[in-house]
């Protein structure tokens, strides 16, 4: 993709599509098993924008530097989980210099997010896309990212394990990426930086129904000044 243009052109076709046939359009079966099912919309979005499956640590699309991100949302349209940004490197986090020069801000920088409405959270068929939009943090966002940062790099280079988990950091935690990490040391477990919920819901505000973001925010300030 050489453009946001080419990225609408592709997806805006499918939105309001029924995954039950969007994934037959891609010859992509959705998965049964449960714990697999929440991948389901970004599969079928890395197909549509031909992103290869990796982990390297360049942006989903290369020439435009941004990250693709789905983001489920309930039928109120609100967030209905975590967002997964990027697998986190124990020994690469201490080696990095600080926030704005480490491979998660990397990825925060610019993210093209791909709303998902889960009609039924049990029945991927009747998902569907909404239209897409793009999303750059705001200063305020990135210093309460730069905050969390510091906390869990502090922790890693005083091999502090106990506090690289979910308990910790407001905005930007992190979490085990894998179900397989029971009996395994704390040290060896594989983690995942992720955005938490209250972060998508803002993002939600300011993208999907901004009107109502400001509606809201202007009735807290009458109420502050009262």
């Amino acid at each position: 993709m050489n453009s946001y243009n080419e990225v609408r052109q592709a997806l805006d076709p499918v939105v309001g599509v029924p995954f039950k046939e969007l994934s037959k359009l891609l010859g992509i079966n959705l998965p049964a098993d449960p714990r697999r099912r929440r991948q389901a919309g970004g599969d079928l979005v890395e197909a549509l924008l031909e992103i290869a499956k990796n982990s390297i640590p360049k942006p989903d699309l290369v020439r435009l530097g941004t990250e693709v991100k789905t983001i489920p949302l309930n039928t109120l349209s609100r967030p209905r989980e975590w967002t997964k940004i990027t697998s986190f490197n124990a020994d690469a986090t201490k080696n990095e210099e600080d926030f704005r020069r480490s491979s998660v801000y990397g990825k925060l920088r610019s993210i093209l997010f791909v709303p998902v409405m889960k009609v039924d959270n049990a029945k991927p068929d009747f998902w569907y896309l909404r239209p897409p939009f793009l999303w750059l943090p705001t200063d305020d966002q990135l210093a309460r990212f730069e905050v969390d940062y510091d906390f869990f790099r502090g922790a890693v280079i005083k091999s502090d394990w106990a506090r690289l988990s979910a308990r910790f950091g407001g905005y930007l935690t992190l979490n085990t990426s894998s179900d397989k990490t029971a009996g395994v040391g704390a040290e060896r477990k594989g983690r995942a930086w992720w955005l938490k919920a209250n972060v998508t819901r803002e993002i939600c505000d300011q993208n999907l129904w901004p009107r109502e973001a400001m509606v809201s925010r202007k009735t807290a300030n009458q109420s502050t000044v009262d």
